[in-house]
């Protein structure tokens, strides 16, 4: 994909099932950045969509003093509440539908 002097930079499928893969999560960046970046898959078997990290190679000067991270804490708390709020979801639309365009925006 090129459009708007962005280009899609995942190569390879994000999305597996048992008779088909794909890839419909992808990042689309600046073409000038396309030499400074680097993208891994991350399998994290919640789904069956894979993650992307995304890493960006910027000329600016960090400061040695500040260290943000962001963690997801995934425990069994988090899991239950997780599918708890996952059993309100009708899914329906999503298993019923035959066309992946129509099934993919439903979801």
């Amino acid at each position: 994909m090129q459009s708007y002097n962005r280009s899609g930079i995942v190569k390879y499928p994000t999305r597996i099932s048992l008779h088909s893969f794909s890839t419909i999560d992808n990042f689309c960046i600046d073409n000038s950045y396309l030499n400074k970046y680097n993208i891994i898959a991350l399998i994290n078997s919640l789904s069956d969509h894979d993650a992307q990290l995304l890493t960006l190679q910027f000329a600016q000067q960090h400061i040695k003093d500040q260290n943000i991270s962001y963690k997801r804490n995934i425990n069994w708390f988090t899991v239950a509440h997780f599918l708890h709020k996952l059993s309100y979801e009708t899914w329906a639309s999503v298993f019923e539908g035959n066309d992946v365009n129509t099934i993919y925006n439903s979801f």
